[in-house]
This record gives structure tokens, sequence and C-alpha cells, in this order.
């Protein structure tokens, strides 16, 4: 039996993934690998719950949320750039203290999804929207958030940003403008 055919619809997707965390869970006991991508994770979820996203899943060190699905809004650009800054935020205090030092990379994309579900699971965002957002996460520096142009179009005038290398996508003719979020205003 086919899958059911899902739903189109435009939305923004944020991936997070912690910076040199294999590397550091080599060295570390296995509970305690546990107790710190839990202890993150869990803040990661209220900070992006917060602005109205949903979690589509945990990848390992990596998070990925959509914005735009189950439930639109017209600011969902804003709100995933707001969660993202949250993120940062949330990692910095989570380090205060303790003598680790992780560090978060997210990229944000705004494009088209196929929201649906496969082999019978809950629902979640396919399509190029999503690699795109993967990628912009995969070319940002520890510590920044990355944005594509449909999400600098859709914030401009309520973040700072400047600029960055385009970003190379396999497949690909040219390059992906890219931002980096700096603030908001």
């Amino acid at each position: 039996m086919p899958a059911p055919p899902g739903d189109r619809r435009p939305a923004t997707i944020l991936f997070a993934d912690i910076s040199g965390f294999t590397t550091l869970s080599e060295r570390m006991d296995p509970e305690d690998v546990r107790d710190v991508i839990d202890a993150l994770f869990r803040r990661f979820r209220i900070a992006i719950e917060q602005e109205g996203g949903t979690i589509d899943k945990f990848i390992g060190d990596a998070v990925m949320a959509i914005f735009g699905a189950p439930t639109p809004h017209a600011d969902d650009p804003a709100r995933a750039v707001r969660a993202a800054l949250a993120l940062q935020d949330e990692i910095a205090r989570f380090n205060a203290g303790r003598t680790l030092d992780l560090r978060l990379r997210v990229g944000v994309h705004a494009g088209e999804i196929l929201w649906g579900s496969v082999a019978g699971d809950r629902p979640t965002a396919m399509g190029d929207a999503v690699t795109l957002a993967q990628k912009v996460e995969g070319a940002c520096e520890p510590g920044c958030v990355l944005v594509t142009r449909s999400v600098e179009r859709a914030v401009a005038g309520s973040f700072r940003m400047e600029g960055r290398e385009g970003v190379k996508v396999k497949g690909r003719d040219g390059e992906l403008e890219v931002f980096e979020i700096t603030g908001a205003l």
C-alpha cells in the first residue's frame, strides 16, 4: 500500500548540530554522554517550542525543527531565527560553570516541504528545503547562525545580518547565498 500523499506547504527548517561532540563523546563515559545530550536537547526542545516550532527529529548530536508544520504562522522565518539565537544562548548557559566548551552550528532555510508520513511513522518534513537547511548548517562556523536568502528576505529589518561567502551545494549550479545572523534589532 503506498504512503498517503502528504501535504505540500511552505515551512522554515532549522538544523542545529553540536560541534565537536563526537570527539568529546569518545573521551566520555556513555552515561555521561547521554546525560549531556539529554540535558541539552531538553533545553533545545523548550526553546524551539516556545517559538511555535516542532521537533522533527533528533539525529545523533543534531536537531531538526520545523516552523510551519503542523501549524503554520505568518512569521515562521522570524520564529525560526529567534529559536536559533535562543539555542545559542542555551548552549552558552549550559557551558557556564562546566569544563565543557560545546558550540552549536545552526542553519535555517525557508522553502516548500512535503509534510507526511513514511512507513506509517509520524509525519515528517521532506524535500529539497530540508536538504538546503542541513547544507547551510554544515557550512556554519561553530557558534554561528546562517540563513539563506529566503529567510533573509522574510526577516530583514528584525535582525542584524552580514552576508557570508556562498555555499556550494552538490548537484546545483552556482552557490547558495547565506547570511550570518548576529542578533536581533
